[in-house]
């Protein structure tokens, strides 16, 4: 609702705007700008009432976590703050270079990136959502394969992103009503630009899996190199001896280089060179959770609750935990498993692919548990 009311508010103010009011390019932004404001309105207003799952509450407002909320959405705000400096920056330097023509190529890669970012945010928002899961889970060995997993659903898909980019880079420059010179230069722009779709796969693997396991600061640290130093040093530079195609290409180094960066931080980290893909991140050393201290099982019928469950109360209280705790864990199997087997039919009993697995780790006097249907 929030999407649609935004994107039609926005036509209607714009074409208001233009031909009843004569506005100028300033009422044509202040017409999107009243447009984006009713969108986020929308957004708050739901966020604030009693339909939205998870929503703000006054009442539960407490300063002692505005700490915890601002590291966790820091790199959500430091991004967009970075990307509108370089764009400040690779604006100044397509006059310089290009002229208006350029800048004009530059508003329309803004344009056809748009739903380019949308998927690959959708790439990201996953790894980092699975991770902070995992982490949370104290699952390492989950956490390591998140990069091979979420690499091997965006290599083809962007690989894929950028060849659509190239074959239709000719159309799209007609459908922006671009012939002639501004055609073939606007071709050759997007076919460079676009290549950063191939270089941050990895960077994008891997720097969602720091976010999600809560390195915001580090990841803060690694945005500003990305989207500030080196683009803007490499624009200022590369430019001087390349012309224009210096701009694009600046678009696609930063991500490699940073990619290069996090590869070397990991093997520093780690005392040797990474050879495999769950070996790229790294993980603190007290986030391990000895064998010992955990217990797997799984439940394909409703026989194996009780026994599973008198498992778990055996290994909490063998582990030092307190009788109450150890018997809330147990019970916690019995009252998950028996409507997860009552909807995939184990209820009658074993159903093929439909089991439970039960996960219990202890660090301390914390348990960390994990029922789910696999």
């Amino acid at each position: 609702v929030s999407l649609i009311t935004q994107t039609t508010t926005n036509v209607v103010f714009v074409i208001v705007s233009i031909l009843v009011f004569k506005s100028n390019m300033f009422g044509v932004g202040l017409a999107c700008s009243l447009s984006n404001i009713i969108g986020s309105l929308i957004i708050i207003f739901y966020c604030l009432s009693s339909k939205c799952p998870i929503r703000f509450s006054f009442k539960q407002f407490n300063f002692k976590n505005m700490k915890n909320i601002f590291n966790l959405g820091l790199p959500n705000t430091v991004k967009p703050f970075c990307l509108a400096i370089r764009n400040w920056v690779f604006n100044l330097v397509a006059v310089s270079c290009g002229g208006i023509m350029a800048v004009t190529v530059i508003t329309i890669i803004g344009n056809v990136g748009l739903p380019i970012d949308a998927i690959i945010g959708g790439v990201e928002g996953s790894t980092c959502m699975i991770s902070s899961i995992f982490y949370g889970e104290r699952d390492k060995d989950s956490l390591k394969d998140v990069v091979p997993v979420s690499l091997r659903i965006a290599i083809p898909l962007q690989a894929l992103l950028y060849l659509m980019v190239f074959i239709l880079a000719k159309p799209i420059t007609f459908l922006f009503g671009l012939e002639g010179e501004l055609s073939s230069f606007s071709m050759n722009a997007m076919r460079i630009v676009f290549l950063y779709l191939i270089a941050n796969t990895f960077y994008n693997a891997i720097i969602n899996v720091y976010k999600g396991i809560g390195r915001t600061l580090f990841v803060s640290f690694v945005t500003i190199i990305n989207h500030i130093v080196i683009p803007v040093t490499f624009s200022l530079v590369i430019p001087k001896f390349l012309g224009i195609n210096g701009l694009w290409i600046s678009y696609v180094i930063p991500e490699l280089l940073c990619f290069i960066g996090l590869f070397i931080y990991s093997g520093y980290k780690h005392k040797h060179i990474p050879r495999k893909l769950n070996e790229i991140i790294y993980l603190p050393v007290n986030f391990n959770i000895e064998d010992s201290n955990r217990y797997h099982s799984k439940i394909s019928n409703v026989l194996d609750i009780s026994n599973v469950s008198q498992d778990v109360l055996e290994f909490c209280n063998k582990k030092g935990l307190d009788r109450q705790k150890s018997y809330y864990c147990a019970l916690c199997i019995e009252e998950l498993s028996v409507p997860v087997l009552k909807e995939t039919g184990g209820i009658k009993g074993n159903v093929k692919n439909r089991e439970i697995d039960i996960s219990y780790k202890l660090v301390g006097d914390e348990v960390y548990q994990k029922v789910a249907r696999t």
